[in-house]
């Protein structure tokens, strides 16, 4: 016996050891990640003003042109729908869940306040609880409909310069 046993060492080579980085790749790294916390904060920046805008004009867009064709109750519903969501990001509170009553509540509220934003957007909600009461009722009194178009046109013109005028919350 006079050769010794082999070690793990004998077969295969060693490693290395721990990779001990320079200066020259913690620099590299930290303007990496400067760079890429830079164009995440662009990114989430000016877009989403612009975005809110935009989608509010192609709902005043559609919003037009449901209201050159509606005659019947279900056509009434989704010229409301539309009226309560380009309305909503302008409010508050939620306007989606409220009735023709909260409607007018909400809209004397915000007449009572001086400013021009509210007392436009209040008209526009006025004239919507209106209209809504007129969706919602028995189809024999939809034939008023000269009335009922006068106020359809009224609230889309209405929504439609308050949109250009103000930016929303």
């Amino acid at each position: 016996m006079t050769t010794p046993i082999p070690t793990p060492f004998d077969i295969i080579e060693p490693s290395p050891g721990a990779l001990v980085p320079t200066v020259t790749a913690w620099l590299a790294l930290v303007i990496a990640s400067l760079i890429v916390c830079a164009v995440i904060a662009m990114r989430r920046r000016a877009p989403r003003a612009k975005s809110i805008n935009a989608r509010l004009q192609k709902l005043v867009d559609e919003l037009r042109s449901v209201a050159a064709h509606t005659r019947t109750p279900q056509e009434l519903e989704r010229l409301a729908r539309l009226s309560r969501r380009i309305i909503s990001p302008y409010m508050t509170s939620e306007v989606s869940g409220m009735s023709p009553g909260d409607l007018r509540v909400a809209a004397a509220t915000l007449s009572k306040k001086a400013d021009d934003k509210d007392t436009s957007l209040s008209e526009a909600i006025l004239l919507l609880a209106t209209i809504e009461e007129q969706a919602y009722a028995p189809c024999e009194s939809i034939s008023n409909a000269s009335a009922l178009s006068g106020s359809i046109e009224t609230l889309v013109t209405s929504l439609e310069n308050h949109v250009r005028r103000f930016r929303p919350l």
